[in-house]
């Protein structure tokens, strides 16, 4: 990401003649800091060195030199050191922590996210580390508050066994349009709750309606939008996803800004999981559709599947003789969390 207003270091410096000022330094992994202006005053004052370039790498302590265009020999050299690393991305999990992100490899999201050939350093999704943090139901907007600052969460995933209600849908609300914080909502009851959310996030919504008639298999949508069908991991159009066991929520009358991702098998009009336009809100009909492992071999249950290694793939032949085929929730899952590290650099940690 490109250095911006934030990214500087002060230097104080001792003022003997008064002029026109350069102060730089060399230029390391892509960056040069530099600060000009005019001293009209002598004596110790702080002059703002601004980073100018973009990092190529994460790179630890790394040297560099101050120059500047004084006249006056120089008996000293200055210089400060700088840690280039990547963002720690924060989740919070709301509800049972194996149907959500997870590090226990005994789940493949835990392979899939603990493999550094995915998300890390030098991962396809370039991150320093994801932490995970657990919470309960949580019935208030202070609560929810108290969560997000204690933590600096980034990305909220409500799952199986999990409520965000009352004030907290508020604040859930405030956490993706004021912070621009991810939520991603995966539906197992408490389908008002999340009406609730989604009608505070965007008033067009406020109609939302939805139903339990579920099928098994959820075929990607044909508008599904294209900056998030398509990541380093692979291509969604066309693909399945899958219901956790014999239930699902579909949702209709969303609004202008909700984007659909899948609908119930053979009905358009009841989206299974949908993005917004606008904000970092992803919405899933099925509180268990990150659930799975590397050797569960159900074709009704635990639906997301990576091999032993954390690669992303599919589930073959799962459903039920209504609805079968191969899905592809563990792509979903991956597609989601690269969109929303591009997003989060874009709209909130760069703040």
């Amino acid at each position: 990401m490109p250095m911006g207003d934030n990214n500087y270091v002060t230097a104080n410096v001792n003022v003997v003649a008064i002029g026109p000022y350069e102060i730089k330094t060399n230029t390391i992994n892509g960056v040069t800091f530099i600060g000009t202006g005019n001293f009209t005053v002598t004596g110790t004052q702080p002059v703002i060195l601004k980073a100018i370039g973009t990092p190529i790498e994460q790179m630890p302590n790394i040297q560099y030199f101050i120059y500047s265009n004084s006249a006056l020999e120089q008996s000293s050299v200055c210089n400060f050191k700088i840690t280039y690393k990547y963002y720690d991305i924060n989740i919070l999990v709301i509800g049972s922590s194996v149907y959500g992100p997870t590090k226990n490899t005994t789940y493949s999201l835990g392979r899939i996210l603990t493999a550094q050939s995915n998300f890390g350093p030098s991962g396809l999704v370039k991150v320093n580390s994801i932490n995970i943090y657990t919470s309960g139901s949580v019935g208030t907007e202070s609560a929810l508050r108290t969560l997000i600052d204690r933590n600096k969460i980034d990305m909220i995933f409500v799952v199986v066994g999990g409520r965000v209600y009352g004030s907290a849908s508020e604040g859930l609300s405030k956490f993706v349009k004021n912070d621009k914080g991810i939520v991603v909502y995966s539906l197992e009851n408490y389908e008002r709750d999340f009406i609730s959310f989604i009608g505070s996030v965007d008033p067009t919504a406020a109609g939302t309606s939805y139903e339990t008639r579920y099928t098994m298999t959820n075929p990607i949508s044909a508008n599904i939008p294209s900056d998030f069908s398509k990541s380093s991991f692979g291509e969604l159009n066309g693909k399945r996803l899958g219901n956790d066991a014999t239930n699902g929520s579909y949702f209709s009358n969303m609004g202008a800004n909700m984007q659909g991702i899948a609908s119930r098998d053979n009905d358009v009009n009841w989206l299974w999981a949908g993005k917004h336009k606008e904000y970092g809100v992803f919405f899933i009909g099925d509180g268990g559709w990150m659930i799975g492992t590397t050797t569960n071999s159900s074709n009704v249950i635990y639906p997301t599947v990576s091999d032993i290694y954390g690669k992303p793939i599919p589930k073959y032949d799962y459903g039920n003789s209504a609805s079968k085929g191969d899905v592809y929730n563990s792509l979903l899952f991956v597609n989601i969390m690269e969109w929303s590290v591009k997003y989060l650099l874009g709209n909130k940690l760069n703040k």
